[in-house]
């Protein structure tokens, strides 16, 4: 990719595609170009930016998407993927000890619509990777009289902020469940766990 293009150039060939048409081939899968409330494909923009910096339109088979995508962050402008990000699944912990309001704080989690970390020092790095649209599960575990290894499932929601505190999700939790237990899945213990991938929730 040529290294003389500059952001003036990137943004006359922003205004140049806004006022025209951009032709369907050169539409973009992967990622989009914001700017001013407009969605432009970045390789397109590059390929026209180009023609401002070197009197030609770049071929297209010249650079690739991600090269596009990292050239226009560089110069400060914003590109966000497309792409639908993986939904992630956690379980969580809901038990605090010696808490003087009782141990289970499921009820006030579901009531103020949040989950919070108990712990001070412990999980924080895990709290933080939560992203929104990561479904979550507040459970129990247990073992019953016959050594089975059960998992209470009390509540399920969907996250729609991570404070980044270590500590404090939002979350729309799930109306009217009913809670229900799975058998085998009792060593999820942690206060907050990503399920495997064969899990469920």
């Amino acid at each position: 990719m040529p290294k003389n293009i500059t952001s003036e150039h990137i943004q006359k060939a922003i205004s140049e595609i806004i006022v025209e048409n951009i032709p369907p081939q050169r539409l973009e899968q992967h990622y989009s170009l914001i700017e001013n409330g407009k969605t432009l494909p970045p390789k397109y923009v590059i390929s026209i930016a180009n023609k401002f910096a070197n009197g030609i339109e770049l071929n297209s088979e010249e650079f690739n998407a991600v090269e596009a995508k990292s050239f226009l962050i560089k110069n400060n402008f914003n590109v966000v993927d497309k792409r639908p990000k993986t939904i992630i699944y956690y379980v969580l912990g809901a038990t605090w000890y010696g808490d003087e309001n009782g141990p289970d704080q499921t009820e006030r989690f579901i009531q103020n619509g949040i989950w919070e970390n108990g712990y001070e020092d412990k999980f924080l790095d895990v709290v933080n990777k939560v992203n929104i649209k990561d479904r979550v599960a507040i459970k129990s575990s247990f073992a019953t009289r016959d050594g089975k290894s059960m998992l209470r499932v009390k509540a399920i929601g969907t996250v729609y902020e991570n404070l980044g505190d270590g500590k404090t999700l939002k979350i729309n939790w799930d109306e009217n469940f009913m809670p229900f237990d799975l058998e085998g899945y009792g060593g999820y213990r942690n206060t907050i766990q990503k399920v495997s991938p064969d899990g469920s929730l």
